[in-house]
């Protein structure tokens, strides 16, 4: 969809002149290499899209701009989305109720911890789902679940720390299991929510724009020379669906189809000792070896 846009925006502009105002950073700004590409759209509601390509990864982000003696400055805005989603469906091949963990999601942050509870209290015996040694769990894995528990309780790491040791702050989700005609529960990790900010700043140099920032998160790592711009055309609808609108959106993203994306029904925090936990999957004994 991202690639989508870059091209339909593309396709619609003109070449434009250039102003002394605040309006003159309003249009588009492109910089490319083999296999990068980066779009700027600057509104002139004082919002902003901005478009990254990059081999495998593609991000969209929107927000607002202001101008201060001479400078543009950049600021995201992102709708509130859930650090740990549980999504809940219905499995025909399943007998019972299940829980799952998503590999491929969890191994971009192996502190996330899990524990089942009967009567909505906090549990006490919560233990890490991966092996914190380990990025290359790639599949589902059943947790444990009772037939009399009511809710599980998911966490990550809140402040700094660089492994699971003693007296570790971490950011606690409970999510009740009565989603009616369910029996499957998967539990994600969202980089997207943990992503930093983009924050960046510009100005003209020789009416080429000058972006500076020291984010290689978002693929501006130093200056940035996005060139001269090209004004949109006054239709800007697809720039305003599909990044602009989603980004200034306070409602929680839901999941398509018969997938339930669950609201957590408690979020808070916790200093726990993660040191002597067994997660529940360890480093598969190949890796071990090759070690």
């Amino acid at each position: 969809m991202k690639k989508t846009i870059l091209t339909a925006l593309t396709c619609c502009m003109v070449s434009a002149a250039f102003a002394n105002d605040e309006q003159s950073y309003v249009g588009s700004y492109t910089k490319g290499s083999v296999d990068t590409l980066q779009q700027l759209i600057v509104l002139p509601d004082h919002t902003f899209c901005y478009a990254l390509t990059a081999g495998s990864l593609d991000l969209l982000v929107g927000g607002r701009w202001r101008v201060e003696d001479g400078v543009i400055f950049m600021n995201e805005v992102r709708r509130p989305n859930p650090v740990l989603p549980v999504v809940a469906s219905f499995n025909g091949e399943v007998k019972k109720r299940t829980v799952q963990a998503a590999g491929q999601s969890l191994s971009d942050n192996l502190s996330v911890i899990y524990g089942t509870s009967r009567d909505g209290k906090m549990p006490a015996d919560m233990r890490p789902i991966l092996a914190e040694d380990y990025n290359g769990f790639d599949s589902r894995y059943d947790l444990p679940i009772m037939d009399n528990d009511v809710s599980i309780f998911v966490g990550v790491i809140k402040n700094d720390a660089e492994s699971l040791s003693r007296n570790t702050v971490y950011e606690i989700f409970q999510y009740d299991l009565n989603v009616a005609n369910n029996n499957m529960y998967t539990i994600y990790f969202n980089r997207e929510a943990v992503r930093p900010m983009l924050n960046v700043k510009a100005f003209f140099n020789d009416k080429n724009l000058q972006l500076s920032s020291q984010d290689s998160e978002h693929g501006m790592d130093g200056a940035q020379d996005f060139g001269k711009k090209t004004v949109l055309l006054k239709n800007q609808n697809s720039v305003k669906e599909q990044c602009i609108n989603p980004a200034f959106s306070t409602e929680v993203r839901v999941m398509s189809g018969e997938r339930v994306l669950l609201k957590p029904v408690k979020q808070f925090e916790a200093q726990l000792d993660m040191d002597k936990k067994a997660p529940y999957y360890e480093t598969p004994d190949e890796y071990k070896n090759q070690r």
